[in-house]
């Protein structure tokens, strides 16, 4: 027994660089490389503890080594590579821009609507204030069509008189 432990000791002293070299080229890092040569090296003493007879050449070596380097790359493929949530690099989120709306003043949305003709800045008024179409339409004495058509030609108005004032500031 003792014997087989020393040829296996030999075996692995002697093959050590050439089982690195092929882990170093199947892995392509050394630290996944190491542990190659490692799990090769485990399997070899295991087979000779069951086997003391069965002689361990360095093809049998470089084989298991293979067929280890194989396994692992299985295993990681089910696995899938995970990573710590420290370590991943999370793009900020850009500022949101604020809507051109939203930045328009009570006072600057009074000017616009005091530079509408009559016709749209009555009708617009009473509806900015809470009033249906057809409380509009008795008020002003109109059709409850043209009080609609008159509420939407006023804020197409009003968009351009805002825009417009917007890109003078």
């Amino acid at each position: 027994m003792a014997a087989a432990s020393e040829r296996l000791q030999e075996m692995l002293d002697a093959s050590s660089e050439r089982l690195r070299a092929v882990a170093r080229r199947l892995c392509r890092n050394d630290a996944d490389a190491h542990d190659l040569v490692q799990d090769t090296w485990e399997r070899a003493i295991r087979t000779q503890a069951k086997d003391p007879a069965q002689v361990l050449t360095e093809a049998w070596l470089t084989t298991v080594l293979h067929n280890a380097f194989i396994d692992l790359c299985r295993k990681r493929k089910r696995e899938g590579t995970t990573e710590e949530v420290e370590s991943v690099a999370i793009a900020a989120p850009e500022p949101e821009r604020v809507a051109a709306w939203q930045a328009i003043t009570p006072t600057q949305l009074a000017a616009a609507v005091a530079r509408l003709p009559e016709e749209f800045s009555s009708v617009y008024s009473l509806f900015a204030a809470g009033s249906s179409y057809t409380e509009i339409a008795e008020r002003l004495g109109l059709p409850k069509a043209t009080v609609g058509t008159r509420i939407s030609r006023a804020r197409t108005r009003l968009r351009a008189i805002l825009l417009a004032t917007e890109e003078g500031a």
